[in-house]
């Protein structure tokens, strides 16, 4: 299995909703066997690790941008909107046009970064060659949006240590983790309960995920290679050190344990089981994905394509698809026609200009279309007024960087873990039923180490990687999702005191109507309490209370 380290720049961790990934590392060269690249199609290149149900899964992902290196291509897009006179150069004027927001994400902080050109400004290439050096960021991870009921990721709630896992410790000690989750203090956890930051009254909308729950982590500089190495120990790793063997190498290198040093240096410089070449287009329906196992991989590495710009992967039997998005040019020009009809409401005078006053009422709206513009900046005439020709260049140069950064958001799906252990289907986690998770994950327990990860549950993910939208365009997407989503009540389900079991004065005790009678809901004695529950697991079930007074043995004591 070939090396695959090769020099980056950039920072990175994947944080809260939308993270900016980084890189400075990345896989180098081809995996044995590979296909040889074409030669009329470059790449950049970005290390991926997805924490798969046996053991990470080390992924190259190579990047292109209509047949260039993504750096390239985006250098190339930013120097035609900055050309105004259409010359093939540009000139101080042209590249004053930057505007803050370019000239944050290049790290441009004065006069002096800009390169020195000739008389005549840069060339084309030349400009493309310097801002390409410039950009620090490949990829951004978006969590896309879940229905309700599918929203609540009990494994995360319930990992103390960040594994990305569940052990059966966790599981035990579920109820005091999540007991100030307990709004209603009923000693049940609904699941709206559960659910991050919900509202109320929209109890049914989508819930977009933590970012920091899903099992994707991107390899750049050396915080993220520290970050990775723990969270590969937490959740591989047993007393401080990582079995070699759990990083799928082969030969010598597969022998011994790797401790926290010897995972970083790994890291730096990678293995990697699995190339992944994105061919994005910035036109629709034109983007393409292929994926080159290394050799060996293929035991634990599947890859199955089902159609243009798709593919299946299976990393020891997970089911991945993937999905290479275009459509940048579509999104930039859906963008400008949002955008000037807002001109038109905000033009008050109908004077086809905005003054000062009138463009501070499109600010909202442009920072929706990927826009962060000031009216000076703008107003490059200085004439006080901007016309939409002003206004549509510096949109341009600012959409530039938005469609030009390549996104990736991941859709999950499958089982989760508040379903497997809700067996009645109320929506709602009694302490019984929790105490019973240990027997219903056991058969999910893949490889046996006692720790259950949503990955084994039968999680399956959808990684959908394009060029990046504006808010504009996100929030259309996220609303249809939400209009194709089926409605449905996010409330516990009461079976209501009629359909439990037991005798009347047991039914009339569990107040929570859970089926048991917890030892804050009996009123007598804790000795009364002791004597009717007989298996001694802090709980009156109704089969025990059935059996109080009814001069019949308790199970446990017949040896039953």
């Amino acid at each position: 299995m070939s090396g695959c380290g090769r020099n980056r720049s950039g920072s990175v961790l994947l944080a809260c909703v939308l993270v900016s990934l980084c890189g400075q590392f990345c896989c180098s060269g081809r995996a044995e066997g590979q296909q040889p690249r074409a030669a009329d199609v470059a790449y950049d290149s970005l290390t991926l690790v997805i924490l798969g149900p046996v053991g990470p899964v080390m992924v190259d992902v190579q990047i292109s941008v209509g047949n260039r290196a993504y750096r390239d291509w985006i250098s190339g897009l930013l120097a035609r909107v900055l050309d105004a006179d259409a010359d093939g150069r540009l000139g101080a004027a042209e590249l004053s046009g930057l505007s803050p927001r370019v000239r944050a994400f290049a790290g441009i902080t004065s006069a002096a970064d800009f390169p020195t050109g000739d008389a005549g400004g840069l060339s084309a290439s030349q400009f493309r060659s310097w801002f390409s050096a410039r950009i620090p960021r490949l990829l951004d991870l978006v969590a896309q949006p879940q229905p309700a009921d599918d929203a609540v990721r009990l494994v995360a709630l319930l990992d103390l240590n960040g594994d990305l896992a569940v052990s059966e410790s966790e599981l035990l000690s579920a109820t005091r983790t999540l007991r100030f989750r307990d709004l209603d203090d009923d000693e049940t956890f609904a699941l709206a309960e559960l659910m991050p930051y919900r509202d109320p009254l929209s109890q049914d909308a989508a819930v977009r995920p933590e970012v920091l729950s899903l099992p994707f982590l991107h390899v750049g500089d050396e915080r993220s290679v520290a970050d990775t190495a723990a969270r590969l120990l937490l959740r591989y790793g047993r007393d401080g050190v990582l079995p070699a063997a759990t990083l799928r190498l082969s030969g010598a290198a597969a022998e011994g344990h790797l401790s926290d040093d010897g995972l970083r240096a790994f890291l730096r410089a990678p293995a990697c089981h699995l190339v992944l070449k994105f061919r994005l287009s910035d036109k629709a329906n034109l983007s393409d994905v292929e994926a080159f196992p290394a050799p060996g991989a293929d035991t634990f590495c599947q890859v199955e394509k089902v159609g243009r710009g798709r593919l299946m992967l299976k990393l020891d039997g997970m089911r991945m698809q993937l999905v290479a998005r275009g459509g940048g040019a579509n999104d930039r020009m859906m963008s400008k026609g949002y955008i000037g009809q807002e001109f038109s409401m905000a033009d008050a005078d109908r004077s086809q200009e905005l003054s000062a006053d009138e463009f501070s009422g499109l600010s909202a709206s442009l920072a929706r279309a990927g826009a962060n513009l000031e009216f000076a900046a703008v107003d490059q005439d200085n004439s006080g007024g901007l016309s939409r020709k002003e206004l549509f260049r510096s949109l341009d140069s600012e959409q530039a960087v938005v469609s030009g950064r390549v996104e990736m958001t991941v859709e999950q799906s499958g089982r989760t873990l508040f379903s497997l252990l809700d067996v009645n289907r109320d929506r709602r986690l009694t302490r019984r039923e929790i105490r019973a998770g240990q027997s219903v994950l056991r058969q999910f327990d893949v490889n046996a180490d006692g720790l259950f990860s949503e990955l084994e549950l039968g999680t399956e993910y959808s990684l959908s990687i394009g060029l990046g939208r504006s808010e504009y365009r996100r929030a259309s997407a996220d609303m249809a999702m939400n209009a194709a989503m089926m409605p449905g009540a996010a409330d516990a389900v009461l079976p209501g005191t009629g359909n439990l079991a037991g005798p009347l004065w047991f039914r009339r005790m569990d107040r929570n109507q859970d089926g048991d009678v917890s030892p804050r809901e009996f009123p007598g004695t804790a000795v009364q309490f002791q004597q009717l529950d007989t298996d001694a697991d802090g709980l009156i079930s109704s089969a025990e209370a059935g059996l109080a007074g009814s001069g019949k043995p308790a199970a446990a004591d017949t040896g039953n």
